[in-house]
């Protein structure tokens, strides 16, 4: 944006930045040199278009947004950790995020599909290398998500377990074997995560 300014304007604004950022001001100050920008921004330069009665440019009503503009659009650069997300985040935009609720050091946790309720007992299915078959086994949930689970008692770390029922028959699968906890059927088989 400010390669497009006047030369004299540039200058003016590059000396108010005093060698600055304009994301590193506050917001106060990033107000006052955006207000300066807006004024002697040129016609359909950019300045202020594309928002809630932006002005000007390009042919159209105000705030209207040109094939052009959307071709000559630059993406901000990706945040830093010391940087104001402000700057880069305005109502309207779309973002994905992901929030930690909790975090458990050196648990042990397995996918939910792995986990069965069979007479009321908790139970997963661990493979023993000995008679290569897989054992049930009655373990303790500290927590769960949507396709997680902690294991609280139970289980060891790297421990293989089964993601359905290794003992129900092929006809059983479909009707009759116990119901995985979890929210979705699975197949195979996965180690524990944790130690």
């Amino acid at each position: 944006m400010m390669e497009q300014l006047p030369e004299a304007a540039r200058k003016d604004i590059e000396k108010d930045l005093k060698g600055k950022k304009i994301e590193d001001l506050s917001p106060e100050d990033r107000g006052k040199i955006m207000a300066k920008i807006r004024e002697v921004m040129p016609a359909g330069a950019g300045g202020g278009r594309g928002g809630r009665g932006g002005g000007g440019g390009g042919g159209g009503q105000p705030g209207d947004i040109t094939d052009a503009d959307r071709e000559n659009a630059k993406l901000p650069l990706p945040p830093e950790e010391d940087s104001q997300l402000d700057v880069l985040l305005r109502p309207g935009m779309l973002a994905d995020v992901e929030i930690t609720v909790e975090k458990i050091p050196d648990a042990i946790s397995v996918p939910t599909q792995a986990v069965f309720d069979r007479g009321g007992r908790t139970v997963v299915y661990v493979e023993n290398t000995a008679t290569n078959r897989f054992d049930e086994r009655v373990v303790k949930l500290a927590k769960r998500s949507e396709s997680v689970m902690v294991i609280a008692e139970g289980l060891k770390g790297g421990e293989i377990v089964a993601l359905s029922d290794p003992t129900a028959k092929k006809s059983e699968k479909s009707s009759e074997a116990p119901k995985s906890m979890g929210a979705m059927p699975g197949a195979g088989a996965l180690p524990s995560k944790g130690k």
